[in-house]
């Protein structure tokens, strides 16, 4: 397995995750998923995230990964912000100089539609910047 093909696995076998560190948001394509996009793989993890006991997960983006992905970047995260009850802090390190990049990506993910997780804190994180926020 590759990719977020494995993540189903690990939440099912790790019943007690309070962690998860994801290091970029990468979907390649492959036999298993066609031409079919990653959010696509992801719908097929929902029950897990929405059973998934997870507290805090943090994410790690390089400013060129998210230059040719933006939207799916957005997509992925949404995705866990939207399916996940236990969250309560998701934090992005964003490595990029392009402060405005930072600005719109926080942006975007403070306008996620019906959170799971009402309390969830969302924090971003790159050299020049620190932005913290809590959904309403």
């Amino acid at each position: 397995m590759k990719g977020w093909e494995a993540l189903p696995g690990l939440l099912m076998n790790c019943p007690k995750l309070q962690t998860l560190l994801i290091n970029g948001l990468y979907h390649r394509h492959h036999d298993g998923c066609g031409n079919v996009c990653g959010w696509e793989c992801l719908e097929n993890i929902h029950f897990f995230l929405s059973s998934c006991p997870m507290k805090m997960q943090k994410i790690f983006i390089r400013s060129q990964h998210i230059c040719d992905n933006r939207e799916m970047d957005i997509v992925q995260i949404r995705h866990f912000l939207k399916k996940m009850p236990a969250l309560e802090k998701l934090i992005v390190y964003y490595h990029t100089s392009l402060d405005t990049d930072v600005f719109n990506l926080f942006k975007r993910l403070q306008e996620t539609p019906k959170v799971a997780s009402p309390k969830c804190k969302i924090q971003m994180i790159s050299r020049n910047l620190y932005l913290s926020s809590t959904f309403p």
